[in-house]
């Protein structure tokens, strides 16, 4: 059986949702949902074993783009600059995340999110990498595109 190595993908992330503008050289992306845990144990509990309700669902994105400071006045930058890094934190903004592309009838995940970390490091002669995390808020809504 042949292996097939994927270099590459086609996931887009957009701020402003689904009618938004594209994060633009995006070198990955990290959407993780989770759901907390209520302890229910008793000491009616069945043989010691501890027993759960399902709680609240949680969720963060984080996406990692390149960035170099030459080309800030180009298309592709002004919109990570100008919408992510000067953002402001408290502020809850609209994001659609494509896991794999836009395309029809590919899924869409639309969300709200607050902005919790940007890391923002700098090498002399290098492309800068900012990585960016954002705190779900609310529901998810899944769609079809």
């Amino acid at each position: 059986m042949a292996i097939t190595k994927v270099l590459g993908t086609s996931a887009v992330l957009k701020i402003g949702g689904t009618g938004g503008a594209a994060i633009e050289l995006v070198k990955g992306i990290d959407f993780a949902i989770s759901q907390n845990e209520v302890d229910t144990t008793d000491n009616d509990s069945s043989g010691g074993w501890q027993e759960f309700l399902m709680g609240n669902r949680t969720g963060t994105c984080s996406f990692t783009y390149n960035w170099d400071s030459d080309l800030a006045t180009s298309t592709d930058q002004q919109l990570p600059v100008s919408e992510i890094a000067e953002a402001d934190g408290g502020d809850l903004q609209t994001w659609a995340y494509y896991p794999s592309g836009t395309g029809s009838g590919k899924r869409v995940y639309t969300f709200s999110a607050y902005i919790m970390e940007i890391n923002h490091g700098a090498q002399n002669e290098a492309v800068q990498e900012i990585t960016v995390t954002l705190r779900i808020s609310g529901a998810i809504t899944v769609t079809t595109a």
